[in-house]
């Protein structure tokens, strides 16, 4: 009983501190983050559960410790090593901390395990993708499309990945789909914008690049964050790579006064 007891008083201080963050996020420094591990830490010393030990992964993460937040959620495997999800959060953690190869080793034990682990195929997906192997990609995305066909991160990768291929008409419909589900994500526009440029239709990639830059300039005045617990695999734009996007359409639509204003705000986005 005294165990249970002190268990009880330790989550009890960990939904205190949480509730705080929630509440007053912006007054949750350095202090209160500490604050939460000392407590998920001693929780986890008490429980064979694998809870707090997310959650102090979760915490060492947001406050920029990495490795720390790899250490915290070894340890949550090592106590249910046959979980899926574990293996894709440590997995995510992984591509943080730039280690690719441990990362698709991780997705790799999840899909064994399950699969049709929907995140896990995304992800396998996403870093192949990368590589380049757009074959491979398509094949765990497709795979993914049976559990999620109105995901529009998945429509997104599908449609890069058919761009690589140079297969311009079904990219087009892909990112069109992710669209028409995330009408609010400007990555995907971008994308569009970019396959629009390949196939040859600039008018077409004026529009969505110039959509493009609108929402990201939107979220950014909001201060929109983006939920970075998937992998992306749109193309890792900026501001400036946008605008000298946009420059390249408008020099296609035989408009250079405005390509080289659109030149002039890219190199001043990207200095």
């Amino acid at each position: 009983m005294p165990e249970l007891a002190k268990l009880g008083y330790l989550l009890h201080g960990i939904s205190l501190v949480l509730e705080y963050h929630l509440v007053f996020p912006h007054d949750f420094e350095e202090e209160s983050g500490l604050e939460a591990e000392e407590y998920f830490l001693e929780a986890a010393k008490h429980t064979q559960n694998v809870g707090p030990l997310e959650k102090l992964a979760e915490a060492r993460d947001k406050s920029g410790n990495v490795p720390g937040a790899i250490d915290a959620m070894k340890t949550a495997l090592s106590l249910s090593p046959d979980d899926p999800d574990l293996l894709v959060k440590l997995a995510f953690l992984y591509v943080r901390a730039g280690d690719e190869g441990a990362a698709f080793e991780n997705l790799g034990s999840a899909l064994c395990l399950l699969p049709t682990h929907f995140r896990a195929l995304l992800a396998t997906g996403s870093i192949m993708l990368q590589q380049a192997d757009c074959d491979a990609a398509l094949a765990k995305f497709r795979l993914a499309l049976k559990n999620a066909p109105e995901n529009a991160s998945l429509w997104n990768n599908i449609g890069m990945s058919l761009l690589g291929k140079r297969k311009f008409l079904g990219a087009t419909y892909c990112l069109n789909r992710a669209i028409f589900l995330a009408p609010l994500d400007w990555s995907i526009s971008a994308n569009l914008g970019l396959v629009f440029l390949h196939a040859g239709q600039p008018m077409s990639a004026l529009q969505h690049i110039t959509a493009a830059i609108h929402l990201l300039r939107k979220q950014t005045k909001c201060a929109v964050s983006a939920d970075m617990e998937h992998i992306s695999t749109s193309t890792k734009f900026t501001l400036g790579m946008l605008y000298s996007l946009l420059a390249v359409a408008l020099a296609e639509l035989k408009d250079p006064a405005a390509a080289e204003e659109a030149h002039l705000i890219a190199c001043k986005n990207d200095e």
